[in-house]
């Protein structure tokens, strides 16, 4: 009977395994459709909210998460079946799949590299004798995971010119390009350094500890040779943690492929992301996203099938027998109770009005902790000094890591101060050692690192930098520890309720997301431009789960311990476990991890950096042969990385200081972590009487205190009274003397213009400002020719005869278009609509095809959208169905002085464009149904129709000027700065322009009263205020009142700077630009795109200081309506634009009259004005 049963028994068993197979199949298939379709939700809502935050859009963060469904859907199912790449239409699934097999190859192939090279490694290690081998493989290990990508990349590259071709003699590796062969080495070092690095520590360790467990002594003492003894016994048992080390750095990898490829030129998925997300295709860039989150999935799910191979006990489900308390909400609401009701308690006992009571369940010691699984606890004498002294001194990553922090915060401390360059100055053409030169200057006595484009001392700004970057991380550091924290110790103690089963489903979608490219976007939704907290946000939601799943797998191993069995039979809550208990218990653990989630932080903050991400965004200058830079005024250790991916061939010490600052603080933090892991294991120190509630409850008290003194005795606490004396009566009736029909409207170089200057002179003499020199004017000219409308704009629709059918009515049916690309003169055609295809970034052959309609002949109507697209230049006249009917009242001055009548552009409405269109037997609704069929590159056309004639006539005026009102107050801060540095020779410029859009030929006048008058009010009240403050200024301030806003040109500082003896010497600090401060639709002040970081901040923390809201995000008066003038004098000086969001409601039109100014709004935005500019015009440090 044995015999017989035992097939079938064998049967069943191979019945089972298939059965088991099967059923984790389809969950692991099952677990990564949902994983993908999450990742593809959150890839276009993040993507979403980066486009509303570009577009000035407020974030309406519950309907945008509610609109990314739709999305979601059109994605799935209309999707593009082409992309516009690279100037041809390519196919979705092909252009995808190339990217997708670049990138795939190349990471597997550094992954195998990692894992052969790093096992060989530990191996080695583990096998040989003495201290020496486990101190390399430690600082191969730090190594390795402590050097930036971008870095090694530099490295690696220097090393392949400087000794393999230069040295050697030997042919170069290719350093760019795509390639399965030479191409791939460097690049594939690069992302193999990590892994590798990681692996061989793993292998290190754990070989180390099963070459020291019974059975391998067993197998020894039974003669098995040493190679017996690896391959058959040791390597076998370590290969489980090794291949989940392989799982755990995939992710890094991915991380980094972004910058790997973009500085290789590798065409894989990283690059081709970046390119997508600033073409702005949503629909390629979660193509890419989806198709990263897809390999990674696939890449653990073929470990979770290797691993029960590997061992048999994993081929069963192992439930854990242990106590399971279903988690409920008011868990974690009791939860929060109890921790306030001990924090008050705390609190009454350190105030002396409550003693403490008896002791119920002493808190047991870390050391205690780490023998929590033990049935016995073994006898522990407490060690003494000499003991201690042992250890540390015996422990060369402790002593290295703490000498290394101690340095940091030594930086953090002083800052530029430690060194004898100057972080905040510009250095233009100067002369260093006999030779003259303009920057960037190479190191040299004067500068021991170099300077950057702008003359900024490369040492002073990486030793500034330190500041700000380590306090980042910091905070970033110390918020990832309490969310993860609370998370995980939840998720660890209420183990498999649906509250962990939750968080642990957010933790497999999250380790698919690209962690660098994640940040990006997210950061990019939020606003760059916010600062601090957007990039402590942003980090934290890309890196919180790190710190989750150790701190549950370690709530997971305290949970069983024999003390918390004590206290559940005693009648504890679980709330008054986790608090009196875990947590002082995870005090060593946490200290550990903190330290290295430092150093990882610093790692995505550099690698963020090298991709132009840094804190607060900076602003684009032209500081090199017309290439724009991004450019910060705010130290920091990633803008200074910002650009180098084009520049430190030919300037090296522009990335070698900032990329080593960095390499130097995250193996810092990494050896700090690995020695106090060690000290802690050898020493057992009860780090719980140290770092506990009570020192956590006067670490709170002393924070509080310190914020409550440094806001009371801070300048803004100061000068808060005097800003609240701002006069918005004042600024009116300013804005009604701008706004009197005698100026006519203000318009730029016309007879108005010169009277408008010599009104505001007469107020800044009258307020008591100085001019800027000694004779005694404050009007500054300068000659120029503008461009002036001599008649009404027409637009008549005729018959074959030339009859006329339609005359339209100016600034109701249509509007003419100014500005940089405005179009002027006399022309006709015979009306004919265009729907045109989405763009097939092949512009010859758009061209092409739009110029075989032969359209010089022409009236080509067409959708918004379209404006622009190559050969509709050819045209006639060009006729713009307006998106928004506002358009046509806006009006728009003209700039340029070029004659362009073969291209008159006119915006119509739709009623206009039916009425049109019908005489060709069409209408926008057929336009609009073709174009939706139409593939990229593809163009419908109607018949032609009956005649459309238009004129703009204008004419170039002769003689014109540009006025400045131009008022000086004095500072009175000689030798008062930083380094014994006049601050009266430092200048503040506050600024605001005065023109506006004049009157029509018709007669029709448009007041400006909010854009720009509100402006010039504010800036005279201004300068009233600071005029007669208690708190004189001293730093020189001067007021300009200037002409050519409306137009779109901007304020040409430097030439006022240079015109005046006087002025010519001193240094511009900061300009503010005031615009429409005094109505709109938004409830905050703006804070205008390309702002300076530091001011910024500044106007932030003064709008949180006065209870007034701001925001980046707002709309100022010109969005979408004026185009800036490009300028060949690029500003270099840190610049701040204030307006009201919402300004652009009524600018532009004759409804900007003063009856809409809101005079609380007038109050709000000048009293932070007023508080802004006393900050500037006293302060050293802001």
């Amino acid at each position: 009977m044995i015999s017989s049963a035992s097939p079938d028994k064998q049967s069943d068993s191979d019945s089972d395994s298939f059965l088991h197979y099967g059923k984790i199949l389809l969950r692991q298939f099952g677990n990564m459709v949902v994983t993908l379709l999450a990742v593809a939700f959150l890839t276009l809502f993040v993507l979403e909210m980066a486009d509303r935050g570009r577009n000035h859009l407020p974030a309406h963060l519950f309907q945008t998460f509610l609109g990314t469904f739709r999305s979601l859907y059109e994605y799935l199912f209309l999707h593009p079946t082409t992309y516009p790449w690279q100037r041809q239409d390519l196919g979705a699934f092909k252009l995808v799949l190339d990217t997708f097999v670049n990138s795939a190859g190349l990471l597997l192939v550094a992954i195998l590299f990692a894992l052969f090279v790093g096992v060989i490694l530990g191996f080695l290690a583990a096998i040989s004798k003495g201290r020496l081998a486990s101190t390399l493989v430690l600082v191969f290990s730090v190594m390795g995971m402590s050097t930036p990508s971008f870095l090694f990349a530099m490295l690696l590259w220097v090393f392949n010119i400087q000794v393999i071709n230069r040295i050697l003699g030997l042919k170069a590796l290719p350093p760019t390009g795509i390639g399965w062969d030479l191409h791939l080495l460097m690049p594939m070092l690069v992302l193999a350094a990590r892994p590798m690095a990681q692996i061989a520590q793993v292998t290190y360790i754990s070989l180390r500890d099963i070459l020291n467990e019974d059975f391998i002594r067993s197998a020894r003492a039974k003669g098995l040779s040493n190679s017996l003894v690896y391959s058959r016994h040791a390597l076998k048992n370590i290969l489980i943690p090794v291949f989940t080390t392989v799982g755990t750095t995939l992710r890094y990898s991915i991380a980094s492929l972004p910058v790997v490829e973009y500085f290789f030129v590798w065409p894989g998925i990283g690059l081709t992301l970046l390119k997508a997300i600033n073409l702005g295709i949503p629909a390629l860039v979660t193509d890419l996203i989806v198709s990263l989150g897809f390999f990674f999935v696939l890449f653990n799910l073929a470990l979770n099938l290797i691993y029960p191979l590997i061992d048999a006990r994993l081929r069963r489900d192992n439930p854990d027998a242990s106590f399971h308390e279903p988690f409920e909400i008011s868990h974690a609401i009791s939860g929060i109770l109890f921790a306030m009701q001990e924090f008050w308690l705390d609190l009454l006992k350190l105030l002396g009005l409550r003693k403490a009571p008896k002791t119920v369940l002493p808190e047991l010691s870390s050391g205690q902790f780490l023998h929590a699984s033990r049935e016995e606890m073994p006898a522990f004498k407490r060690p003494g000094l000499k003991q201690g002294i042992h250890w540390v001194l015996h422990n060369p990553a402790l002593l290295i890591g703490t000498v290394f922090v101690i340095g940091f915060l030594i930086v953090m401390a002083g800052g530029d101060s430690l060194v004898k360059g100057n972080a905040s100055e510009l250095h233009g053409i100067i002369m260093i050692d006999g030779v003259i030169g303009a920057p960037p200057f190479k190191t040299s006595n004067t500068f021991p690192w170099g300077t950057d484009h702008l003359g900024r001392d490369i040492q002073a700004l990486v030793f500034a930098g330190g500041q700000r970057t380590l306090s980042l991380a910091f905070s970033i550091m110390l918020t990832r520890l309490i969310i993860g924290a609370l998370l995980g110790v939840i998720s660890g103690w209420w183990q498999d309720s649906w509250f962990d089963r939750f968080v642990q489903r957010l933790l497999n979608i999250w380790a698919a997301f690209p962690i660098t490219l994640f940040a990006m976007l997210i950061i990019q939704a939020i606003g760059i431009e916010q600062g601090v907290w957007v990039f402590i946000l942003a980090l934290c939601i890309v890196g919180w789960g790190e710190v989750t799943q150790f701190v549950r797998s370690q709530t997971m191993r305290i949970k069983p311990a024999l003390f918390i069995e004590a206290a559940r039979s005693l009648g504890s809550s679980s709330a008054g476990i986790l608090i009196r208990q875990v947590f002082p218990n995870l005090v060593p653990s946490l200290l550990v991890i903190a330290s290295l989630e430092m150093s990882g932080i610093l790692m995505l903050l550099a690698e963020l950096g090298f991709l132009n991400i840094f804190l607060g965004g900076g602003f684009k200058v032209e500081a090199t042969a017309d290439i724009p830079l991004m450019f910060s005024d705010i130290p920091e250790w990633g803008s200074l990385l910002a650009n180098i991916r084009d520049w430190w061939r030919s300037y090296p010490w522009m990335a070698w200081y900032p990329g080593l600052a960095f390499f130097v603080a995250i193996i810092t933090f990494n050896l700090f972590g690995e020695g106090l892991r060690r000290f802690l294991e050898d020493s057992r120190v009860n780090l719980s009487r140290i770092f506990n509630r009570y020192t956590l409850l006067g670490a709170v008290a002393a924070v509080i205190v310190f914020g409550w003194i440094m806001q009371i005795q801070s300048p803004m606490g100061i000068y808060r009274t005097y800003a609240n004396t701002f006069d918005e009566e004042r600024v009116l009736q300013t804005i009604k003397d701008l706004t009197n029909p005698i100026f006519h409207g203000r318009e730029s170089t016309s007879a108005a213009d010169a009277r408008v200057a010599e009104y505001l002179s007469y107020r800044m003499e009258e307020i008591g400002l100085f001019p800027p020199e000694g004779d005694g004017s404050y009007i500054f000219t300068v000659p120029v020719q503008r461009l002036h409308l001599i008649a009404q704009p027409k637009l008549v629709l005729l018959d074959e005869n030339d009859r006329e059918l339609k005359s339209f009515v100016y600034r109701k049916d249509f509007a003419d278009y100014a500005g940089v690309s405005m179009t002027f003169g006399e022309n006709q055609g015979s009306i004919i609509g265009l729907a045109i295809g989405p763009a097939s970034g092949d512009t010859s052959k758009e061209l092409s095809a739009i110029s075989a309609l032969s359209l010089s002949d022409k009236a080509v109507l067409i959708r918004e959208k379209d404006y622009g697209r190559p050969g509709l230049k050819t045209a006639g006249l060009i006729l713009v169905v307006a998106d928004d009917e506002i358009s046509l009242q806006q009006k728009k001055l003209y700039y340029l002085t070029y004659w362009h009548p073969e291209r008159l552009t006119f915006w119509i409405n739709e009623e206009t464009a039916n009425l049109m269109l019908m005489t060709a037997d069409s209408d926008l609704n057929e336009l609009d149904q073709e174009a939706a069929h139409l593939k990229a590159g593809e163009i419908f056309a109607t018949n032609a129709g009956a005649i459309v004639q238009g004129s703009i006539l204008a004419e170039q005026g002769n003689d014109e000027m540009i006025n400045m009102a131009i008022g000086v107050l004095p500072g009175e801060g000689a030798l008062m700065g930083d380094r014994g540095i006049s601050m009266d020779t430092e200048v503040t410029i506050i600024s605001a322009y005065y023109d506006g859009l004049g009157d029509q030929p018709d007669g029709v006048l448009y007041p400006g009263a909010n854009d720009n008058a509100s402006g010039v009010g504010t800036l005279l009240e201004l300068a009233r205020l600071l005029k007669d403050s208690p708190y004189a200024p001293k730093r020189t301030i001067i007021f300009v009142a200037w002409s050519g806003g409306d137009r779109g040109e901007s304020l040409k500082y430097l030439d006022i700077m240079n015109a005046y003896r006087e002025l010519n010497e001193f240094k511009v600090n900061e300009i503010i630009e005031i615009s429409a401060v005094g109505a709109g639709t938004g409830k905050a002040v703006n804070i205008g795109a390309q702002s300076s970081y530091r001011l910024v901040k500044l106007v932030q923390d003064g709008g949180k200081r006065l209870g007034i809201k701001t925001t980046t995000r707002g709309r100022g008066p010109h969005y979408g309506i004026v185009e800036d003038i490009p300028t060949a004098s690029p500003r270099e000086a840190p610049s701040l634009y204030i307006s009201w969001d919402g300004s652009d409601q009524n600018a532009h039109t004759v409804r900007d009259v003063i009856e809409n100014i809101d005079p609380k709004k007038l109050k709000k935005s000048g009293r932070l004005l007023t508080l802004i500019s006393l900050i500037l015009s006293r302060e050293n440090n802001y």
